[in-house]
């Protein structure tokens, strides 16, 4: 097995402002009223619109329909952070006059992503026709844990941001089909993490390679994690080193062809940006995909640094990176100043 370092060295020796330009350049982004349009440097396009936030300010679910440049076929698909729907329920959505029931695999299935469901077949095309008219959509499924949930979707914008795709596609006037299977994407057909495969186990304690302690060794040594990323992908946080209050893990990812070691960004003021294969005080979270890493300059907390990544088809994309080199006592514990942030990236809003 090949242990492949995926260096994110084009995040290295970027500021916040020149990624900031160098996105602008490549992406357009529009906003029609309760949606939000964004388009890639290859003109594929993606219309989406949220439900109400949870208590961190981000939003349930999200409800989403695109198409990929020179794609005949429109994809509509709900994105459930919050709960997810029970394989064998299927669900029903409710525009303004019309209710449709997607009831089977082959009508509303996961693909790529753990949590992003697509409407598909010949009920695809009358729900895109549906929604044009309509000023909202309620989605009715029943969760894994047999709960009814509800949600609801404004519809105001739609219109507009669909013809705004049309246009960056000059496709205005064309017929848009919905239905189809998104291309080149898994459906998802196993939910529960790969095992961790032995010889990651061996290699990972090879020194020369992983550049970890024994880990037997360690305190946190059995605490190997493991998740889901997405149809092909797992992730393994397996322990690396331990200190008085801070422990360190290597992510590996692995699918059907490799197991990689994941290379992650840190900086340190003076020292500027480097490259580094150590997650201190890692924690992810299952829903967003989503890696978190507080580093403590000491004890209390007062100094450090914390980053924030995600994973995006092939890595883990970095969202925002803070560090505080001085250790005075001063500020709130654990927040530091931002080095850097994606024009993306909505941090959390914490609400007592």
């Amino acid at each position: 097995m090949r242990l492949i370092l995926f260096i994110i060295s084009s995040l290295l020796f970027f500021t916040a402002s020149a990624a900031n330009a160098q996105i602008d350049q490549i992406e357009q982004k529009k906003t029609f009223k309760d949606w939000q349009v964004k388009c890639d440097r290859y003109n594929s396009c993606v219309a989406t619109s949220n439900s109400e936030l949870d208590e961190y300010g981000y939003p349930e679910f999200l409800f989403s329909i695109a198409k990929r440049e020179f794609q005949e076929y429109w994809e509509i698909s709900l994105v459930a952070f919050a709960k997810t729907p029970n394989k064998n329920a299927g669900v029903k959505i409710n525009t303004d006059e019309d209710e449709i029931r997607f009831n089977s695999p082959q009508e509303f299935a996961a693909y790529g992503l753990l949590n992003q469901y697509y409407f598909l077949g010949e009920k695809a095309q009358i729900l895109l026709d549906d929604l044009m008219p309509a000023s909202i959509a309620k989605i009715d499924f029943t969760d894994e844990k047999n709960k009814q949930i509800t949600i609801s979707f404004s519809l105001s914008g739609l219109s507009a941001s669909l013809l705004f795709i049309d246009e960056v596609q000059k496709q205005v006037g064309v017929k848009r089909i919905a239905g189809a299977a998104p291309d080149n994407i898994i459906i998802v057909s196993n939910r529960e993490p790969d095992p961790i495969p032995q010889m990651l186990i061996n290699e990972h304690a090879n020194p020369t390679i992983s550049g970890c302690e024994p880990i037997d060794e360690l305190a946190q040594g059995e605490e190997i994690a493991s998740f889901r990323l997405d149809a092909e992908n797992t992730l393994y946080l397996v322990p690396c080193t331990a200190g008085a209050y801070n422990f360190s893990s290597v992510a590996y990812v692995k699918n059907d062809y490799e197991t990689s070691m994941q290379m992650f960004a840190s900086y340190w003021e003076g020292n500027g940006w480097s490259g580094t294969q150590y997650l201190i005080n890692p924690d992810f979270n299952e829903k967003t995909n989503m890696l978190y890493t507080f580093y403590k300059g000491r004890g209390i907390g007062d100094c450090g640094s914390t980053g924030v990544w995600q994973w995006d088809k092939y890595s883990f994309k970095m969202l925002e990176y803070s560090a505080k080199s001085e250790c005075d006592g001063e500020g709130e514990l654990g927040v530091f100043p931002i080095i850097y942030q994606d024009p993306d990236y909505q941090p959390p809003i914490y609400q007592d």
